[in-house]
């Protein structure tokens, strides 16, 4: 079977997009944070299906160096993951006159620098087998201007130029790297916005 991983799949979007993945045939690993009984009931739901054996792995993404473990095990697994669909991400909300340095760079770990180190982990054995899918879930923030979100925005940013450069050093080898950028979604993330 396919390999896929999704990162952030424990719920909401993230959710969504592992059960898509699983229905149309692929084998999937996500990462959840502190969504644990989301995940085991994700996995539960998801191992009903014949064939399927996913996997959950909680992992903080804002952490460098639990990011950092995890791709490692990624490179030391046999064979190569035909999709990479980074869904993780963190929010901070302030005006660009308040912004906090350590809160905008946790924002920054998990939006863009777990893409960096996770694809760096998934991207050459893609590129060897010649096939192979890498989508970020990036937003539209990183394309308007909206009050009080420049740190979300500006890591939204980095991730979809990071994107732009994989895509045209990848392309030639048969992987493909698109930037999917929604506006709001209706999930626990964005619930603070309903109004």
């Amino acid at each position: 079977m396919t390999r896929v991983l999704v990162t952030g799949g424990g719920r909401g979007l993230g959710a969504a997009i592992v059960r898509a993945l699983s229905a149309a045939g692929f084998d999937v690993t996500f990462t959840y944070r502190s969504a644990g009984a989301e995940a085991e009931a994700l996995l539960e739901e998801l191992r009903a299906r014949p064939g399927a054996t996913p996997r959950a792995v909680e992992v903080d993404l804002a952490d460098r160096a639990a990011v950092d473990a995890f791709a490692e095990t990624l490179e030391a697994e046999e064979g190569p993951y035909f999709g990479f669909c980074h869904n993780a991400g963190m929010s901070y909300d302030t005006l660009a006159a308040m912004v906090d340095q350590d809160k905008a760079e946790a924002v920054m770990q998990v939006n863009h620098f777990t893409f960096v180190r996770i694809s760096r982990a998934l991207v050459r054995p893609m590129t060897r087998a010649k096939q192979g899918r890498i989508v970020a879930i990036g937003s539209v923030a990183a394309l308007l201007a909206n009050q009080g979100n420049v740190a979300y925005a500006a890591s939204k940013a980095a991730l979809l130029a990071h994107v732009r450069g994989l895509a045209i050093e990848t392309a030639r080898r048969g992987v493909t790297v698109n930037y999917i950028a929604p506006g709001f979604i209706d999930t626990a993330m964005l619930a603070r916005y309903a109004d």
